[in-house]
């Protein structure tokens, strides 16, 4: 019977090795998760700046955008008077040569 006791204990000694050796891993591995955790939560901090600063720039854009739709309107309506005045010239000067 005293060497299956000395097994048992054996035995017993090993298992709790065994259980502390995960413990210590599982202990190292909560570590890294908390890190992990940490390193996410100042990416989204970064990754909302960043949307932030996308978002300004894009609101920036559409500005100008209508700014310059404004300015086509106006050059786009010059244009047109200009070309009025020319042909309104050019039918003044043929019926002016005409009438000659």
């Amino acid at each position: 019977m005293a060497p299956r006791e000395k097994w048992t204990d054996d035995g017993f000694d090993r298992v709790e090795n065994r259980i502390a050796t995960v413990e210590n891993k599982v202990d190292g591995l909560g570590k890294k998760v908390d890190a992990l955790d940490k390193g996410f939560g100042e990416l989204k901090v970064r990754v909302g700046a960043l949307e932030t600063k996308v978002d300004q720039g894009f609101a920036h854009l559409d500005r100008d955008m209508r700014e310059l739709r404004g300015e086509f309107k106006t050059l786009n309506r010059n244009l047109l008077m200009a070309a009025v005045a020319i042909v309104v010239a050019l039918i003044g000067t043929i019926g002016a040569l005409a009438g000659i």
